[in-house]
C-alpha cells in the first residue's frame, strides 16, 4: 500500500470521527439513552457473532 493512500484513509477516518462527535454533541444525549444504545448494539452484535 502506498504511503499517500495510508494518509488518504487516516483523514477519512479522523473526519468520519469529528463528524460523528459534532453529532453526538449536537443532539446532547443523554447518558441513560447512551448506555441504551450501547446495550442495543452490544446485544445487536452479540447475535451475530453468537450464530
Amino acid at each position: 500500500m502506498k504511503k499517500s493512500n495510508l494518509n488518504t484513509i487516516l483523514l477519512i477516518i479522523i473526519i468520519v470521527l469529528l463528524i460523528v462527535c459534532a453529532y453526538g454533541i449536537y443532539s446532547r444525549p443523554t447518558l441513560d439513552e447512551i448506555d441504551q444504545r450501547i446495550m442495543h448494539w452490544g446485544q445487536h452484535f452479540g447475535q451475530h457473532f453468537s450464530n
